[in-house]
């Protein structure tokens, strides 16, 4: 009877050693591909983050790369970033550093392309909610705009819009306390490297 207990004990063990031994490699391969997304997400050859930008938009991608000569000016003058009937409470934000034009929108009006170009998401800024986009719209040009706003993305993260495309909804909240931006919930700035630049609406 022991000997059956013991023969019995070694087939399982050998059953236990074999199954941790098929395991291992199993679970290098898992890694290896979770790698190999994450590096084709990187690149933007296979962009989960902006097949999914809810589920996935958090993995780190590169930014969207401009292609051509890259001009810059102090001055960036682009289409309103909203409906023209609303566009004349635009406020004018300097304070001689930052540069912005602000708005403070209702629930649900809508955020739109200043120029054609591809929205983007990076450089990422940490510690913001989903609920607090921060936006990039980049033409082949070198033009770039920035959009802060609290409320929605209404394309994908890497789409190409036209001028006066929606790209984005209101939603409820305003920024901090702030001598310049109390009360708003929607700004759009452009910077050339670490200088801001003058957003003119036209």
């Amino acid at each position: 009877m022991e000997n059956y207990t013991n023969q019995d004990e070694q087939k399982m063990e050998r059953g236990s050693r074999l199954a941790s031994e098929a395991v291992l490699p199993l679970a290098a391969l898992v890694v290896l591909f979770l790698i190999i997304l994450l590096l084709l997400n990187y690149l933007n050859i296979l962009s989960l983050s902006k097949m999914f930008p809810a589920q996935l938009g958090w993995l780190p991608h590169k930014p969207f790369e401009l292609k051509g000569n890259i001009t810059y000016s102090n001055v960036l003058p682009v289409s309103c970033p909203v409906e023209k009937d609303i566009c004349n409470t635009k406020k004018q934000l300097d304070d001689g550093q930052f540069k912005a034009v602000g708005f403070n929108l209702k629930e649900d009006a809508r955020v739109l392309a200043a120029f054609d170009g591809k929205l983007e998401d990076t450089p990422i800024i940490p510690y913001r909610s989903a609920s607090q986009p921060y936006l990039y719209l980049r033409d082949q040009a070198g033009n770039e705009i920035i959009y802060s706003f609290y409320g929605t993305v209404s394309v994908p993260i890497g789409s190409d819009v036209k001028k006066g495309d929606e790209i984005g909804k209101i939603g409820e909240g305003t920024f901090p306390v702030d001598p310049m931006l109390a009360g708003l919930n929607f700004f759009v700035t452009s910077k050339n490297g670490e200088n801001y630049k003058q957003v003119v609406i036209e």
